[in-house]
């Protein structure tokens, strides 16, 4: 790899870890030429390889700091805080009012009596509304917008539906009284697979309806819909907006694997 692109990538790594990558400025062999460093982003504090004669980190030391940096932080990530139990609030004790003498009713008192209040007509109890999921359809398009931080126009949602019903690749969602959740996913053909990747690319509940299962139905139906596909794996990319999404992706039988890089084509 040449030079200016060891650079590239150690500053981007760098920059990951709220670092900044410092090289010698020095043109000929000698002191620190060709040596490294690296300095707080925000502080411009020394962090690795700065001594009191100059830089004297090689590239490989740093790239070997950097990436043991991204395995510490991930391993901390892997491990899930557990919530202390809420103290139960105690009842406080209702001073017992002693009885009322009985008095005998007078005749005076039976005349002033009240006739017994009418009975009040109950309404008939609501059906329940059982939950259910289906492919979604064009006119879920603005309720599927609702569930997104930042939605495209819900034209775009639409053509979209139409277009992944069209390649045999629906889109679900979970219907209680109308949508509460919605899920999208991919099968990728890869050369270095022998069968398709399946891939969840969407998967999110209405806030009032969560940790109550939903998800879990969702992320289900798109696994079936994928294994029909010929999928060996399934992975899941982190468009996931569920509340405590690392333990509903761990209680599903999902472990954490590998990196993801992203940038935006303009």
């Amino acid at each position: 790899m040449a030079t200016r692109d060891i650079d590239k990538m150690l500053r981007d790594m760098a920059q990951v870890r709220g670092l900044k990558l410092v090289k010698s400025r020095r043109r000929k062999p000698g002191g620190d030429f060709g040596r490294y460093g690296l300095k707080d982003a925000r502080t411009d504090k020394p962090c690795f390889g700065i001594g009191e004669r100059g830089l004297k980190a090689t590239a490989e030391d740093v790239e070997t700091y950097l990436r043991g940096q991204t395995k510490a932080e991930w391993k901390r990530s892997l491990i899930a805080p557990v919530p202390a139990p809420r103290p139960t609030p105690r009842r406080a004790k209702r001073p017992v009012a002693e009885p009322e003498p009985v008095r005998r009713p007078t005749r005076r008192t039976r005349a002033k009596q009240t006739p017994p209040p009418r009975p009040v007509k109950r309404e008939a109890p609501q059906p329940k509304v059982e939950l259910g999921i289906r492919e979604a359809k064009g006119s879920d398009a603005r309720a599927i917008a609702a569930l997104m931080e930042k939605p495209p126009s819900s034209r775009k949602i639409a053509a979209t539906i139409a277009a992944l019903a069209k390649a045999g690749k629906p889109v679900f969602v979970a219907e209680e009284g109308g949508v509460v959740g919605v899920v999208s996913y991919d099968a990728v053909t890869a050369i270095q697979r022998t069968a398709p990747l399946g891939r969840i690319i969407f998967l999110t509940t209405a806030e009032p309806a969560r940790r109550r299962g939903i998800g879990g139905k969702l992320l289900a139906q798109a696994e079936a819909r994928l294994r029909k596909l010929g999928c060996g794996t399934i992975e899941v990319v982190n468009a996931i907006e569920l509340t405590n999404a690392n333990s509903f992706l761990r209680r599903h039988g999902f472990e954490r694997s590998g990196y993801r890089f992203v940038r935006d084509v303009k």
